[in-house]
């Protein structure tokens, strides 16, 4: 035989038996595999838009912007990849605006640095369309409010008490709005939302300002009524939770704490599992994702394959083991805020 053509031959068994394998492998696997090569092409791809945008300009990034897009590329989700929205100027735009909201204030600049990349500087919070630029028009908005505080917590705090009442007719909480109304600019439009929709607007708010927040939730409420829900946590020295448009003066002692929260489960990974779940922008050590309940396989429970790109913290337990609020007759005495959690 022809060497040529034994070599063809075995190349074409050798390839037959590479794709026989490759479909063999679990699919999480196999679309981890392409989806991983994807996202180095896309970022090489940012990358050099980014020298274009900055040579056309004649100006340069600094390290710090260059650290902070190089953190969004290199973490962002596969669904933003193909994002008209998504370019290499709107992440350098984002990237000044948060640099520039730290350097706004001192307790601002006190956020450490890996804190700041991972829950101040992304663009997007967990599954809302990627619709525009949010953070030039909160920050706009909302940094009058917080210019003369001297906190992160007295700024989060301010926040959820104000902005809903600051256009017209003001923003109200509506139930059953997600997946409809998700993103910002969704919600004011819209002058409404759920507690995801809501609770991503409120993140975005603290984010535009420099305060350091995260979008927590559970998929399914350990109660014979069920049902889902969504809140934010911010950080000053410690993570604390507020409910979105519930503001009651008070940290870490909302409607659903102590109850239900104290009734759920670590460890479901399902989209009706009875774990609590905080977003995070980059992967965190055990590798968990936030479970988007409105992209649920209704027929298993499981996620949809192509929603698990929010990466999360499994934080059950914290709530678990988290203080209860001191009350008598049903007031709250002690809750200064300080707990750690």
């Amino acid at each position: 035989m022809d060497l040529r053509i034994a070599t063809f031959l075995l190349a074409i068994t050798v390839t037959d038996f590479h794709f026989a394998w490759c479909r063999s492998l679990p699919d999480p696997f196999t679309q981890n595999v392409y989806l991983s090569t994807r996202l180095d092409t896309r970022r090489t791809q940012l990358r050099e838009q980014l020298e274009r945008t900055l040579s056309a300009s004649g100006g340069r990034t600094h390290d710090a912007e260059a650290e902070c897009v190089d953190f969004l590329v290199s973490f962002m989700p596969a669904r933003d990849l193909d994002d008209p929205e998504i370019t290499a100027e709107f992440l350098l735009k984002q990237t000044q605006l948060a640099l520039a909201a730290r350097n706004a204030t001192a307790w601002a600049r006190s956020v450490p640095w890996d804190k700041f990349k991972n829950d101040v500087l992304p663009y997007a919070v967990l599954g809302e369309p990627r619709d525009g630029d949010w953070r030039t028009i909160f920050n706009h908005k909302f940094s009058p409010l917080v210019k003369n505080v001297s906190s992160i917590t007295e700024a989060a705090q301010t926040l959820n008490e104000h902005i809903w009442h600051m256009w017209q007719p003001n923003i109200v909480f509506v139930p059953d709005q997600t997946p409809a109304i998700m993103s910002p600019f969704e919600v004011l439009k819209n002058r409404r939302g759920s507690c995801t929709g809501l609770s991503t607007f409120l993140v975005d708010a603290y984010r535009s300002v420099g305060v350091p927040a995260r979008a927590v939730g559970t998929a399914n409420w350990a109660t014979p009524e069920g049902g889902n829900h969504c809140w934010v946590e911010f950080w000053d020295k410690t993570w604390s939770f507020t409910g979105a448009a519930e503001f009651n003066g008070r940290l870490n002692d909302t409607w659903f704490f102590p109850y239900p929260a104290k009734m759920q489960s670590p460890g479901s990974e399902l989209c009706n599992g009875t774990s609590i779940y905080a977003s995070s922008w980059a992967p965190t050590p055990e590798r968990k994702f936030w479970p988007l309940y409105w992209l649920m396989d209704d027929s298993t429970g499981e996620c949809q394959k192509d929603s698990r790109y929010v990466n999360a913290y499994d934080v059950t337990t914290v709530y678990l083991g988290a203080a209860e609020p001191t009350r008598y007759n049903g007031s709250l005495t002690v809750n200064d805020g300080t707990q750690t959690f």
